[in-house]
């Protein structure tokens, strides 16, 4: 499973050593930190973050499940707030997310591929 870029703060850590990258509680601490970035005003890292606690939701929680579903709308919701050059850079990654969770013809994936082509192409390197 991807993470983010960045190092996992202390509790983080230690939640993920001792439960396991595929629990609960691993999905709850780093929705926390998707959060405390948002709060920060980070939207693109928040952006990150939570699309890895919607996998994270989706494999312990099943794609069905109404928590891996409001994940997955607030993912989509928060990532129609970044700058242009945000939103290109992680349209992909989103569009990839909401298809591999809920499919190609759910509504969240539509709704993405809907969005400018520039915004959920893969960003050139």
């Amino acid at each position: 499973m991807a993470t983010v870029d960045r190092p996992l703060p202390p509790v983080a850590a230690q939640i993920t050593a001792q439960h396991g990258e595929a629990h609960l509680h691993t999905s709850q601490i780093r929705e926390a930190r998707a959060h405390l970035a948002h709060l920060a005003g980070d939207n693109a890292s928040a952006v990150g973050w939570y699309l890895h606690t919607a996998r994270l939701r989706a494999t312990v929680q099943g794609p069905r499940h109404p928590h891996t579903a409001h994940a997955t709308r607030l993912v989509y919701s928060l990532w129609r707030t970044l700058r242009p050059a945000d939103a290109q850079r992680l349209g992909g990654k989103l569009l990839t997310a909401l298809t591999e969770i809920h499919g190609s013809n759910s509504p969240l994936a539509i709704r993405t591929r809907r969005q400018p082509a520039s915004l959920t192409a893969p960003a050139s390197t």
